[in-house]
């Protein structure tokens, strides 16, 4: 038997506000979601039933997406169905993930679902996907379900013993990972591919350069070509379920990383997470209302 992607195990599922046996059939065939891969989605952390304080962020995203799709949410974002499923999984770390399906009339179908936590991997090996990211794709910047691309790319990259795989865009150029934002250490600058390069724009991605702009530490989003991995001082990873990993090694072109050993690594994490500090402290306490 094949091994799923690692982390991805479910154990809480809520469709239309019903809940359901995450191992039994819920999706009728006939869904569009299901013949055409017509759906977008959102996956985020919850801790002892507080969500990420970056909710907006991914909140924003979910519309920016359903517009590109076509998808009228009629302004229900991500809030109201949370509070109906936070319940649902009590206390403890929790991978989150909002689904809308279109049904079979086109009409939309609200799936929530859940699985425990993993703790994310100390540091990371990369190889680069055999296939590249059109920076052109209307669908590039949405985070939609027809994801047998990346699946493919990162099976395949597990297979040969890695934890994710790197696209280049059609330029050669760095974009991202199959399901993480990257960040490249290097001349005393962190960079980042620009949002114009293939990628999805990152929820945790932004708030690393939220968090080291007010931090004093030096950002960049742009043009970054593939020499700027043999370059690198350090490489991370960012999304927000691993928050901010180290790449130790990227196959053919990189193994002199210093991954978890680095020194940029403490700088940019701290960066992050009193980023992530001062926007819970920011947010109103939700559950009481």
């Amino acid at each position: 038997m094949k091994k799923g992607i690692p982390g991805r195990e479910m154990t809480r599922l809520m469709l239309d506000g019903r809940l359901h046996d995450p191992a039994d059939p819920a999706v009728p065939a006939s869904w569009l979601a299901l013949l055409r891969g017509e759906g977008i989605f959102e996956t985020f952390a919850v801790e002892d039933g507080e969500p990420t304080p970056f909710l907006d962020g991914h909140e924003q995203r979910l519309f920016a997406s359903a517009e590109r799709l076509g998808m009228d949410l009629a302004g229900e974002g991500l809030r109201a169905g949370l509070a109906t499923f936070l319940p649902v999984l009590g206390g403890g770390s929790w991978r989150v993930r909002h689904t809308v399906l279109r049904g079979a009339a086109g009409e939309l179908h609200r799936m929530w679902s859940a699985g425990p936590l993993p703790p994310p991997p100390d540091e990371v090996e990369l190889v680069l996907a055999e296939f590249r990211r059109d920076p052109a794709d209307p669908l590039v910047q949405a985070k939609t379900i027809s994801r047998a691309r990346e699946q493919l790319a990162r099976r395949t990259a597990l297979a040969a013993g890695a934890w994710e795989a790197l696209f280049l865009n059609l330029a050669g150029d760095l974009a991202e990972a199959t399901s993480a934002n990257l960040f490249v250490a290097c001349h005393g600058v962190l960079r980042t591919p620009a949002e114009d390069q293939g990628i999805l724009p990152g929820v945790t991605r932004r708030a690393v350069l939220d968090g080291c702009r007010r931090s004093g530490i030096p950002v960049e989003e742009g043009v970054l070509p593939l020499s700027a991995l043999t370059e690198a001082e350090e490489v991370f990873l960012t999304n927000s379920v691993i928050g901010v990993i180290p790449v130790r090694a990227v196959r053919g072109v990189t193994d002199s990383l210093p991954g978890k050993r680095g020194t940029w690594l403490p700088r940019v994490r701290s960066a992050y997470l009193e980023w992530k500090r001062r926007c819970a402290d920011a947010v109103p306490d939700r559950r009481s209302t």
